[in-house]
């Protein structure tokens, strides 16, 4: 039994999850923002899971995971977890839009942060297993340098936020900046 089929369905979460990871600037993100389209992020979810547990070595087959996406995501302990704390940050993040005068719903914002960050789960999983692989020569260099590309992500989410609410871009720049660099300094804190 083959893990994925070439039938449209099966095509277009795979393309939606492609157009994602290059960020707000595909049709994608909008229709899935402003209509809350659920279905659709629902399944992005499940392809989300899949393509991780690829990564981990799970074999699962994709038609199973898409027929019905909201029943899959729901009988998914995992997935509840992603949408847990999806709701978790879009609270977060509309408290702190609000303190920087960005006009944001968190229905909104739980869409912008979990359609942009859920193609990047599987990247975030792969990353994660390098330090695991039988060593090779520049492993470490590797993984170092493959935490570069935490970067794209936070560059999408403010692209994200801009578009929808058209706010300035500084605006939303700091507002999303800040607080990863005070996370970042409370971690060092905590660990040094």
């Amino acid at each position: 039994m083959a893990i994925a089929s070439t039938d449209p369905p099966t095509i277009s979460v795979f393309a939606d999850w492609l157009h994602l990871l290059d960020g707000p600037r595909q049709k994608v993100f909008a229709e899935i923002v402003e209509q809350e389209n659920w279905s659709r992020l629902f399944k992005l979810l499940t392809l989300s899971l899949f393509l991780s547990g690829a990564i981990v070595g799970a074999r699962l087959t994709i038609e199973y995971l898409l027929t019905d996406g909201p029943k899959s995501v729901l009988e998914s302990q995992l997935a509840l977890m992603f949408l847990i704390v999806g709701a978790m940050l879009a609270t977060l993040y509309n408290g702190i839009a609000r303190l920087f005068g960005i006009a944001l719903t968190l229905p909104k914002s739980f869409f912008i942060i979990l359609s942009l960050g859920f193609p990047w789960i599987p990247i975030f999983s792969c990353i994660d297993v390098v330090p695991s692989l039988p060593p090779f020569k520049l492993q470490g260099i590797i993984f170092l340098l493959s935490h570069l590309v935490l970067i794209k992500p936070i560059f999408n989410f403010i692209a994200g936020v801009k578009s929808v609410t058209g706010c300035a871009g500084w605006r939303v720049a700091v507002s999303i900046v800040l607080p990863i660099i005070f996370f970042m300094f409370l971690v060092v804190y905590m660990f040094s």
